[in-house]
């Protein structure tokens, strides 16, 4: 049965954000979406974010095309992202350092670090005493804190209170746009750290620690 015999009622709500995908073998624009579903009018509408806070919107829909910024914050309040720089041989050192603001900011909350090559952050936490759940990398605990360590891909759909997203330059592009960048820069719902060696995007740069 084509999905158009099911729109009685000529028209669709379509959830989901199209700067998020994470292949190239995905539907790629809302004409696509239009021709999936059989349904001629398909206009994108991406109003509000309701997870990341206005600053960390702003800085993360600077990868955005210009077309596509126009993207109000459910929540207005929350401390600017920053961002600081590291030798490459103490990025995973000073991932650690944010980790710890972080743990200190939010002692109740959750805390998550997102890198392309999540092994030496998990590296460096086994080194330091840290021990991963059984069955699952991802959980890292020491001292009754709890840090969340994963890739890109993992992240989706996911949200902490506090996340460090480790060297932006290793994320890898589809159709041309670091959508798995912008899905792992709004994570957090309160603060956004970016440890970085080698040069950030062009846009967004947030400020320097």
């Amino acid at each position: 049965m084509p999905l158009a015999a099911l729109n009685e009622e000529d028209g669709w709500t379509i959830l989901g954000d199209l700067n998020q995908r994470r292949s190239d073998h995905t539907l790629a624009s809302s004409r696509q979406v239009a021709a999936v579903i059989e349904y001629p009018r398909v206009e994108p509408r991406l109003e509000r974010g309701y997870r990341s806070t206005l600053p960390i919107l702003e800085y993360a829909k600077g990868l955005l095309p210009k077309t596509e910024r126009a993207l109000l914050a459910f929540q207005n309040d929350g401390p600017a992202p920053a961002a600081t720089r590291a030798g490459r041989e103490d990025l995973a050192a000073t991932v650690r350092s944010e980790v710890d603001r972080l743990l200190s900011a939010y002692p109740e909350g959750t805390v998550a670090v997102i890198d392309v090559d999540s092994s030496r952050i998990r590296a460096l936490f086994r080194g330091e005493g840290w021990r991963a759940r059984q069955g699952d990398q991802r959980f890292w605990e020491k001292a009754g804190r709890q840090v969340v360590v994963m890739q890109p891909d993992e992240a989706r759909g996911l949200e902490f209170d506090g996340v460090v997203v480790s060297e932006p330059a290793d994320f890898p592009e589809n159709f041309g746009r670091l959508g798995p960048l912008y899905t792992s820069l709004t994570r957090p719902n309160r603060k956004l750290a970016v440890v970085h060696s080698r040069p950030l995007p062009e846009e967004p740069r947030p400020r320097k620690r």
